[in-house]
């Protein structure tokens, strides 16, 4: 008797212990009114004008741009414009916003600290350029093919994971809506010419892919003017399609102050240009350092992945459940610099986190029929929280 409760014990104390260090989304439900010190900002829509139209003379880059990490300035990254492009006219139209951050009445503040603060105290490593490689791919290997069958590929979560026709991978978000990275299908100068005939692949049960139209892109205008010094803090696009799938879709979740970031698990899947022609390949790892808006990794990658949805597991304590959320874009492959004099460098794998104010000028972007179905803020419907202006 007393062995079975002792054996007990041991369980439930290894099982809280792989819980809180394995997986620390255990810990960072964010959208829980009394536990979250994140304040989701409102979008203020203040202006609109039409562009130009797009003439698609873009150049299409699905390889992984090395950017080297610049700190832009605040106003830069709050700046939450935005612009439409319809792709059968390949009209464009701007749109201004503002971020408002108040936090609503009835929202206490946690004093908890934040669980991640200790681990990103790490010591810099030097690493020289000359020493990568196999670039993008560290070490050993470590994706894994995915079938498609009714019990993996096709199963959650990996049906949550579609293929651009631009070369990329995307993230179902909505039962209309793909979000993917920015430069998938904008090279920052115009859209890309393979963008005009823009369509999206879903597998299905014959292990065939199916192929819907896109109805119109939303690409940040801090990706479209912001060069590559600010474009890569919006590397990010979300695909509308002309009618509704019938494939479930990702729950969104917020990447910022500690949460979701250094120690934590992460995992996606996409369609890698290394690999046979339309198959799916998993992998997973630990961030190894975050940021405001990186988060930085060494999940293996090649050319394909772009685009790909980052998501870890997160505890719902009233269903008692682990889910898969998303909480970021995977962007592609860059140097990270720690000195002004480029002594000490890393390369990391990156992806953008979902911060509050991505998540709500994604939540913006959906409309207000999905924004209501897709994003949360506590116990309020994203939908509330948006106001427009004319």
């Amino acid at each position: 008797m007393y062995a079975c409760a002792l054996l007990l014990c041991v369980r439930e104390l290894t099982a809280d212990l792989f819980n809180s260090v394995y997986y620390p989304g255990m810990k960072n439900s964010l959208l829980d009114d009394d536990e979250s010190d994140i304040v989701i900002p409102r979008l203020y829509k203040y202006y609109s004008h039409r562009e130009t139209n797009t003439q698609f003379t873009g150049h299409t880059n699905t390889t992984f741009t090395s950017y080297e990490q610049l700190k832009p300035s605040p106003e830069v990254l709050a700046d939450m414009s935005y612009e439409t492009m319809v792709l059968n006219t390949g009209k464009r139209v701007t749109t201004k916003v503002k971020l408002r951050t108040k936090r609503s009445p009835g929202v206490k503040r946690s004093n908890r600290k934040r669980a991640n603060r200790n681990r990103r105290k790490r010591k810099n490593r030097k690493t020289k350029r000359s020493r990568r490689q196999r670039r993008n791919v560290y070490g050993r290997d470590d994706r894994s093919y995915i079938p498609m069958t009714d019990s993996l590929g096709l199963a959650e979560p990996y049906s949550y994971t579609v293929k651009i026709s631009t070369g990329c991978t995307g993230i179902i978000i909505s039962p209309r809506h793909i979000l993917t990275a920015a430069h998938c299908v904008h090279d920052q100068k115009d859209y890309v010419s393979a963008s005009k005939k823009l369509t999206v692949g879903f597998f299905n049960s014959t292990n065939s892919i199916a192929w819907e139209e896109v109805k119109s892109v939303k690409v940040a205008k801090g990706w479209v003017d912001g060069g590559q010094a600010n474009g890569p803090f919006f590397d990010y696009a979300l695909i509308k399609l002309k009618k509704k799938h019938n494939k479930p879709w990702i729950k969104l979740a917020i990447s910022e102050q500690g949460h979701h970031g250094t120690g934590e698990r992460i995992s996606f899947n996409s369609f890698d240009d290394d690999k046979p022609k339309d198959t799916m390949w998993y992998r997973s790892c630990s961030i190894i350092e975050d940021d405001k808006s990186f988060l930085y990794h060494y999940c293996d990658a090649k050319p394909g992945s772009s685009g790909s949805g980052v998501y870890t597991w997160v505890y719902d304590h009233q269903s008692k459940q682990w889910n898969r959320e998303l909480i970021g874009v995977f962007s592609g492959n860059r140097w990270k610099i720690y000195d002004q004099f480029y002594i000490i460098v890393k390369n990391f794998n990156v992806a953008v986190r979902l911060t509050a104010a991505r998540y709500a000028q994604v939540c913006e972007w959906l409309g207000t029929k999905y924004s209501n179905m897709v994003c949360k803020r506590g116990k309020q419907n994203m939908v509330n929280n948006i106001v427009s202006r004319k």
